[in-house]
């Protein structure tokens, strides 16, 4: 699904929003408000995970893997093996299902890609999306409610089962790092 049309200019109001330090996002959004009309809310996070911050992905929220010890493990030990748009291509190529938006439910995955490739994913629930926008908070939004950078074009996907996610890493690590150095990571 092409969103190249859907709000322009407030989609590139909220890449200007999303570089500022996280701590002026609400207000910022709040009073982006005052000029272009949105139905952007904030979420309140329950599932902040204990790894570093730029480890906690869009990606790692969309398919639920916040709290998973192994997830967490891998992504503490391993620089570049992370939640990220590439163990999202390796999703797609293996494990995911793509579905039409007409046929999305929640707990679907939304997938936006730009040129570069994907750039971003939330879940979607009741008619939104639910998404963690960069380092930032979590944000209950329309589907072409989100900053620019994150591309125009928008897929959906059957959500994976939690275990199935979690696997999925684990396989993706694996292949990245070595089986053997991935079984050390998780021990037993």
């Amino acid at each position: 699904m092409d969103i190249s049309n859907a709000c322009p200019d407030l989609r590139r109001l909220l890449d200007e929003i999303t570089t500022s330090p996280c701590d002026q996002h609400l207000v910022r959004i709040g009073q982006l408000g005052i000029v272009h009309q949105h139905g952007i809310n904030l979420v309140l996070a329950i599932d902040t995970p204990p790894t570093p911050p730029d480890k906690y992905t869009c990606f790692m929220h969309a398919f639920d893997l916040v709290d998973s010890h192994a997830v967490i493990e891998i992504a503490r030990t391993f620089k570049e093996t992370y939640p990220s748009s590439a163990f999202v291509a390796y999703l797609i190529d293996r494990y995911l299902s793509e579905i039409s938006h007409e046929d999305t439910q929640n707990g679907d995955i939304v997938i936006y890609s730009c040129a570069a490739g994907i750039a971003h994913a939330g879940k979607f629930i009741g008619g939104k999306v639910i998404s963690k926008w960069g380092t930032g908070l979590l944000w209950e939004h329309a589907l072409a409610e989100v900053p620019s950078k994150y591309g125009d074009d928008v897929r959906f996907f059957h959500a994976p089962h939690r275990p199935l996610a979690e696997q999925a890493f684990v396989a993706y690590a694996k292949q990245r790092e070595g089986a053997e150095v991935v079984d050390l990571v998780l021990g037993p």
